[in-house]
């Protein structure tokens, strides 16, 4: 038997700071720490006055909390990071020194599912796996009830103690469907904690998003008595000058999907080439969905440097720099690596990076590739500044983004589509229907247009298409220094091709991925399913 709490966020958002990161760092403590939680129930009793209420003595609430002193199982929900920013004026900004600056402020916080309807859905289990006796569960659930917030004030929520029946009926002793996109966090042995590098698994032969995290946790061991969960920052680092609580310590929690992982192929995958690679870009460091050629030239130039600094990889080098194995000749087939940095969420910032080669790295490559590269960008001031990176998953692409796969017969862009050519006297949809078509057939794809609809350069943005931005703000060039030697007395690359939001039907489903036009190698022109 165990004892499992579950909380529901309304607002769908959870604010929190981990007990060893500073409040303005920009990272979020999720899952939320079990000695965030305990002490959540403490003050809620304290604060409630539920011994006046509810004849509930503070020596039995401590002693409820001192049976849930050891690390719980957690599932979440499906949950991403965001943050708003607050340039703070000093108190002399508008008064005595106009000059005078304002400090960032980030609030970071995690956007969870919000809880509404008659059947909301939690966002977060919590189970512990000790029994407690009826008296001491009208306790706990007291205590539980009148929980408000957890973590900072705007993490409003509530939580529940999950009934006995309930919770006995449930696989695995947490009472969970196994939603998609759910995860399961477990505390890991200390004998089996690996690098904070080491934060990925191989499941059919595919890199799964596995993530880990170190949560503040009672140490029974140390001689945890629950009193300690009253020790405040103040007391525990100016008066007893510790880094921790008193009985206290960072435990290790891994996660990996519930009901089986996500990135399980069709066929089994040998592991000889790795096709994609893929990862998530820092909240607090995302740029504008505009600049992701600028990205995709720099982790182009990264990876070329990284490859090329061992033999067991420089193999691998002709496929990032798009030549033919042997020579400086041009490859043809468009087997060669695609650079993609996508904003998947619509919100006009680059979310995403996947490298996406269709002939496929070799293992070594890729783990170099992993090992090294944490972010690009440039210091010097120009419009592609750093932005860090962590790795989520590679293997298939069908499995790393099948959102990309399809199949599908309508497409829309969420990238501009820049055609390879200029345009005679057809009309525009037809220029860029037969465009399309041409760009199909050099991939494979025997197909044709239906119908075509275009939002031009300087439209207004149309809802239906995936693109936050007008196609002419995006970078559709490559800088000068990268274009390469002249040619015929010409800078190669000098003009932008003319870009165009496109949303087309085809005569039969088509399936992915669609990354189509000039420059489609650095992230333009690529197309996204929309049957809706």
């Amino acid at each position: 038997m165990s004892t499992e709490l579950e909380f529901f966020f309304p607002f769908g958002r959870y604010h929190a700071t981990s007990w060893d990161r500073a409040a303005n760092d920009g990272s979020v403590e999720w899952p939320p720490a079990p000695w965030r939680i305990l002490r959540a129930l403490y003050a809620c009793w304290a604060n409630h006055e539920l011994e006046r209420t509810d004849g509930i003595a503070e020596e039995e609430m401590l002693g409820v909390l001192g049976k849930l002193a050891v690390p719980p199982t957690m599932v979440t929900a499906p949950v991403d990071e965001a943050h708003t920013r607050h340039y703070m004026p000093s108190a002399s900004h508008r008064t005595t020194n106009r000059s005078a600056g304002t400090d960032r402020i980030i609030d970071s916080f995690a956007v969870v599912p919000a809880a509404r309807g008659p059947k909301p859905r939690s966002a977060l289990k919590v189970s512990w796996p000790v029994e407690l006796s009826a008296p001491e569960r009208d306790r706990l659930a007291a205590a539980a009830g009148s929980i408000g917030y957890l973590g900072r004030a705007e993490s409003t929520c509530w939580a529940v103690l999950v009934d006995e029946m309930r919770a006995a009926s449930a696989p695995a002793g947490l009472n969970h469907r196994g939603l998609a996109g759910e995860r399961r966090w477990e505390a890991r042995p200390a004998e089996l904690s690996a690098s904070p590098s080491d934060v990925s698994v191989m499941l059919d032969g595919a890199v799964a998003d596995v993530d880990e995290a170190s949560l503040l946790t009672p140490d029974i061991g140390s001689g945890f008595k629950p009193e300690h969960l009253l020790a405040t920052v103040a007391k525990v680092r100016i008066a007893d000058r510790r880094a921790m609580p008193v009985g206290s310590k960072f435990v290790r929690y891994w996660a990996k999907p519930e009901g089986g992982s996500r990135f399980r192929s069709r066929k089994p995958v040998t592991g000889d080439r790795v096709e994609s690679l893929r990862w998530v870009l820092d909240p607090a460091t995302r740029p504008s969905a505009t600049l992701g050629l600028a990205y995709a030239e720099l982790l182009r130039t990264c990876s070329k440097k990284v490859l090329e600094g061992s033999d067991d990889t420089l193999s691998d080098v002709h496929l990032i720099v798009g030549h033919r194995a042997g020579d400086e000749q041009p490859a043809h087939g468009h087997r060669h690596a695609h650079f993609l940095f996508l904003d998947e969420d619509r919100d006009g910032l680059i979310d995403h990076a996947t490298l996406w080669v269709p002939d496929g790295l070799s293992p070594s490559s890729a783990a170099k590739l992993l090992k090294r590269v944490s972010g690009v960008g440039s210091d010097d001031g120009g419009p592609a500044r750093r932005v860090n990176m962590r790795f989520l998953s590679a293997g298939p692409l069908q499995t790393v983004t099948p959102w990309l796969i399809g199949p599908s017969t309508v497409w829309a862009t969420n990238t501009p589509f820049c055609v390879p050519r200029f345009q005679k006297r057809e009309t525009t949809e037809q220029f860029v229907a037969n465009a399309i078509e041409r760009e199909l057939a050099s991939r494979g794809i025997d197909t044709s247009v239906v119908s075509i609809s275009i939002s031009g350069q300087r439209d207004t943005p149309d809802h239906r298409f995936p693109m936050r931005d007008l196609p002419v703000r995006f970078r559709r060039h490559r800088s000068k220094r990268r274009r390469g030697p002249q040619r015929d007395g010409h800078e190669r690359g000098h003009f932008a091709r003319n870009p165009f939001a496109v949303r087309v039907e085809f005569g039969s489903a088509v399936t992915g991925p669609l990354v189509l036009g000039h420059y489609s190698h650095f992230g333009l022109g690529v197309f996204f399913p929309a049957d809706d």
